[in-house]
């Protein structure tokens, strides 16, 4: 027997090495036939001796990988020629044979290496080192397993990539109906850390059971390819795979930052990856992780001025919109990393569980019903923890000054935790004052003119504390001066014995936001008229866009109709605190690479969706119920690492009309497109939302905010709603249109509530059409203690009911709150 198989091994050797060694065919080896001596127990029977002119070998590739073995394995062989079409897989025609795989999909399982797969994360290369190209042969794999072969021995249901590594820089994966693509992960993946590389820095395998795909793969007439995997065919599915976006292979990546070759502690001045070294470099690198992110970020960085080259992408989409294919389509035991949209769902009857992704959008469901979302979450695998907290310098004179364009200009301190990291022009920075410069508080876009690639520094004589390293730059948009609305004051209405100001111009005619200035209304700022209404000393104690309303901190001496009215800082005299009350920054300016700017959960035309047991990490808007959606989610929660301040909630009407927000910091939003129906009254925006259990709030700016109206409720039980309030402008519950049953829920500390008689709502298809409409709401048994509840006028209070409630004040019971 030894003798045996060690003739085979050397006709192997002949075959796999030979001069064919590089063409892409099947390699038979033929019989050995020794006339003189039949019964010589090395002779491979065949040809004369039994009738057969071929042996069957194993054969999976050639030890240099010059070429795969078409199918590997062991095949048999039928003489004649093949009936059936070559597939590289089950049937391999040669010469006047057909060879053919019986045990293929055997109890319905492949393995993909029986395809040629190898899975060592190694790049396809048809030179020296040679590779097969792993993703083009998972997908025939995929491919000839979903086919209706008579070859096949039974359906198969399964595709196994073997548990490797396989990267794909030229294919879209596609399982096809009823397959399972499934990498042998049994609960979501994570790299070490923040490192998702395939291959650590010693050339190892770093993951496994994983795919890394392009997320620019070249189609048909160089169209781009933005989904990597496409379970568009009913019932096909993704498991335990870790999938990540690729930097696109080439002698110049597309995606030099994607996770496949990078992570926060590379060198950010050296592409590839380089490891940090430690030689006084400290193990995280801000300026590294915000490489990363910007990969996938559609918005303006400084590294990519539309977007980074990940940014359109998807990293798996399940369902076809255009056929409408790929219902009861599963993803399980996932990790997906590094694309603009981490799971788009488009079929009915989806499943998503033990989820986990990281993407500037979490998971969109768009158009589709009764899908169905379990333990999963959305927030920063790749740069979780990356954030730098910079003070504002202690020499109150140089902290907030006019850069000679009338925009705000700070000096921080660098965080000397984070020594090699300087702030750039194009940085998104959060900036959280400590006392005056009451505008400047919220999200940012760093200015200045780079000094060595950083912003500029600033001597003790500009304002640097002695011993102190400090930079300078201002706040893109922002207004130093501060008088009314683009420098002339707003006109509303004071009323005597109200400190509600009402009337005031937010917005346009269309629903855009007054530019350039109303959003810079804040609470803290100094507030004077004309009308002598407004007494000395009076302040912004709360603002209301979505209404028209600022909340004087002293009620009008009269009232004043039409007054005209000045909104303006406080000279800054704050002290700096990082680390503040409720983990809200104050005096600092943070810059915080985790967070990400698209929703976490977005829902559009998704109807009867079941989600439960999931958190949205680090997105400005937690959980966002558009136009016509609506489902039950449980015990579900939000948050955010710190407490990253924002302005108020105009931006949310704004959209990219505002010069200076790039939305709010919302735990959830349910709105719409406010689709106005005339016999119905209906605006088809998103409703009906049951939420039991959870946390909305955490470190947020605004717990729940709800502009639509639909004919039924949205309804709130067992729920956290408090958040920080940043300067007194933290949000539990805004209702400015529709209907809201709120019960057995608590806010904390902090986490006003507003209640409006009724909200105008833009209709969005017909040019920002405005109507109005109704606003009800039934609060029972909340321990609110921190919270105010405003209401819009009489009327509001009229149709608020309820009993049992603790508020900061008392409030009335059942229906007679109108006094």
């Amino acid at each position: 027997m030894s003798r045996r198989l060690l003739s085979l091994a050397g006709v192997l050797g002949l075959f796999l090495l030979g001069p064919d060694a590089q063409s892409d065919e099947r390699y038979v080896v033929t019989a050995i036939y020794n006339p003189s001596n039949t019964a010589d127990p090395s002779t491979l029977r065949g040809g004369g001796g039994d009738g057969h002119a071929y042996v069957t070998v194993p054969c999976y590739y050639s030890p240099s990988y010059i070429s795969t073995c078409n199918g590997g394995g062991d095949f048999d062989s039928t003489a004649g020629a093949c009936r059936l079409q070559d597939d590289g897989v089950t049937i391999i025609s040669s010469a006047s044979y057909c060879f053919y795989r019986r045990n293929f999909g055997l109890n319905g399982v492949v393995d993909a290496r029986q395809c040629g797969v190898i899975g060592d994360g190694l790049p396809a290369s048809t030179s020296s080192p040679f590779h097969p190209d792993d993703g083009a042969l998972l997908q025939q794999c995929l491919t000839v397993a979903g086919s209706t072969s008579p070859n096949l021995p039974i359906p198969i249901s399964v595709v196994n990539t073997g548990g490797g590594v396989i990267l794909d820089n030229t294919t879209q994966i596609v399982p096809p109906a009823g397959i399972q693509l499934n990498c042998g992960g049994t609960s979501p993946s994570s790299g070490g850390g923040n490192d998702f590389r395939v291959l650590n820095g010693n050339g190892k395998l770093n993951i496994t059971n994983a795919l890394a795909i392009s997320p620019q793969i070249p189609g048909p007439n160089s169209s781009i390819i933005t989904t990597a995997i496409w379970a568009k065919a009913k019932g096909s599915s993704v498991k335990g795979c870790l999938v990540e976006a690729s930097d696109g292979g080439g002698a110049t990546p597309v995606n030099p930052y994607a996770p496949s070759v990078w992570y926060p502690n590379c060198d950010p001045g050296q592409y590839p990856c380089v490891d940090k070294n430690a030689s006084g470099q400290l193990p995280v690198s801000i300026r590294s992780a915000i490489l990363e992110y910007s990969a996938f970020n559609p918005n303006k960085s400084i590294a990519y001025s539309n977007g980074g080259p990940a940014s359109r992408s998807i990293g798996i989409q399940l369902g076809d919109p255009v056929t409408g294919g790929g219902s009861q389509s599963t993803v399980q035991d996932v990790t997906v990393v590094g694309f603009g949209t981490g799971i788009l769902g488009t079929a009915p009857g989806l499943v998503v569980n033990n989820v986990i992704v990281d993407g500037d959008t979490g998971i969109n469901l768009t158009n589709l019903d009764t899908p169905h979302l379990s333990n999963w979450s959305a927030g920063p695998q790749l740069t979780a923890g990356d954030i730098a907290e910079l003070a504002l310098s202690a020499a109150p004179a140089f902290e907030f000054t006019n850069d000679g364009s009338n925009q705000y200009k700070v000096v921080v301190e660098m965080d000397s935790a984070f020594a090699d990291f300087r702030v750039r022009n194009g940085d998104a920075v959060f900036v959280a004052p400590a006392g005056g410069a009451e505008s400047a508080t919220g999200r940012w876009t760093a200015q200045c003119t780079e000094v060595s690639g950083a912003c500029p520094s600033v001597s003790s004589a500009g304002g640097c504390p002695a011993g102190k390293t400090c930079q300078s730059f201002s706040l893109a948009g922002s207004v130093y001066s501060i008088t009314g609305t683009g420098g002339t004051p707003l006109t509303g209405d004071v009323t005597g014995g109200s400190t509600a100001v009402t009337g005031l111009s937010f917005f346009t005619s269309t629903g855009a936001l007054s530019t350039p200035g109303a959003s810079f209304i804040a609470p803290g700022q100094r507030v004077s008229d004309t009308g002598g209404c407004i007494l000395p000393g009076t302040s912004v104690a709360d603002v209301w866009p979505a209404r028209g309303i600022v909340y004087l901190s002293l009620l009008p001496s009269t009232s004043c109709s039409g007054d005209t009215i000045t909104f303006r800082d406080n000279t800054y005299s704050g002290t700096a605190a990082c680390t503040g009350v409720n983990s809200a920054p104050k005096g600092c300016v943070v810059v915080d690479a985790s967070f990400r700017y698209g929703d976490g959960l977005s829902a559009n035309n998704a109807g009867g969706f079941r989600i439960d047991g999931c958190t949205s990490f680090e997105h400005p808007v937690s959980f966002h119920m558009n136009t016509g959606s609506r489902g039950d989610v449980f015990n579900c929660a939000t948050g955010n690492n710190i407490g990253l301040p924002d302005r108020n909630l105009a931006a949310l009407h704004a959209g990219s009309t505002d010069a200076n927000l790039n939305g709010n910091i919302v735990s959830l939003l349910i709105e719409g497109q406010h689709q106005f129906t005339a016999s119905s009254g209906s605006t088809f925006d998103a409703c009906g939302i049951n939420w039991a259990n959870g946390v909305l709030g955490q470190h947020r700016t605004a717990a729940v905010v709800v502009q639509s109206n639909c004919k039924d409720a949205d309804k709130f039980v067992n729920i956290g709603v408090g958040v920080d309030n940043h300067g007194g402008s933290g949000v539990g519950l805004e209702l400015d249109a529709g209907t809201v049953l709120l019960a057995n829920s608590d806010s904390g500390t902090a986490s006003d509530v507003f209640k409006a008689d009724r909200g105008t709502l833009y209709d969005q298809t017909a040019g920002g059409t405005p109507h109005d409409y109704p606003a009800s709401m039934n609060v029972s048994n909340n321990s609110l203690p921190g919270a105010n509840i405003f209401f819009e006028n009489t009327n509001a209070k009229a149709s608020t009911a309820g009993c049992g409630n603790v508020f900061a004040v008392t409030t009335p019971c059942e229906n007679d709150w109108s006094h």
